[in-house]
């Protein structure tokens, strides 16, 4: 009986203790910074790019980007464009202002995460597309001016979470330049042609707000 009994209560601490490890929570394994934020595989970006090797100067265009993610980095498209059509009528006459520019980049970034910053570095493939025409007034201008070539380029982005993060960039533009400019009037005309390798720095190459699935 006295056997019995022990048996009794060895089983019951048993069942006691095992009962109390099962109820223990289990501490969460910490995430790593880039599991918390930086997490899921595509990116769309909604925001203002540079366009000013295609003009000169800063010529800020509406922008729509588009990235795909790897390991410890992320392919990318990004493009910019802007049409703008202006009228004017006076009692000296009427004028005509028609502008064009599309600008591409197809490249490859790499990046790390420092809590929520990610620093950016990577290249793109880079082309655009420039055209202005002016009439009015007994006199026409014309421009065109046609870009192709590699773009570094140099960003931070930072996450507010991991669906919406805000990106800023700069870039250095090494491109080949096809420029025409003419000016036409009743006493005047002249052309411009140039054709050559060109340099070009964008301060701000991009602001993007990034929307990520």
């Amino acid at each position: 009986m006295k056997n019995f009994t022990l048996l009794l209560l060895l089983l019951a601490f048993v069942l006691s203790t095992s009962a109390q490890i099962e109820e223990s929570p289990v501490s969460p394994v910490p995430q790593a910074e880039e599991d918390r934020y930086r997490n899921l595989d595509n990116s769309v970006g909604f925001g203002i790019v540079g366009g000013g090797e295609l003009m000169g100067g800063i010529y800020p265009m509406p922008g729509l980007g588009y990235k795909r993610y790897i390991k410890e980095g992320a392919f990318r498209v990004m493009i910019g464009g802007i049409v703008n059509t202006n009228t004017q009528n006076g009692q000296w006459g009427s004028s005509n202002y028609d502008e064009t520019a599309f600008s591409a980049r197809v490249g490859y970034q790499y990046h790390v995460i420092v809590g929520r910053f990610m620093p950016i570095i990577g290249v793109d493939l880079a082309g655009g597309y420039y055209q202005m025409k002016q009439m009015g007034f007994n006199q026409e201008n014309e421009t065109r001016n046609t870009t192709i070539g590699l773009s570094p380029n140099v960003g931070l982005e930072f996450f507010i979470n991991n669906r919406l993060s805000f990106l800023i960039d700069t870039r250095f533009d090494f491109s080949f330049q096809n420029y025409y400019q003419r000016t036409e009037s009743p006493n005047f005309f002249n052309t411009t042609k140039s054709q050559g390798m060109q340099t070009h720095i964008s301060p701000i190459s991009s602001f993007m707000a990034i929307f990520h699935f």
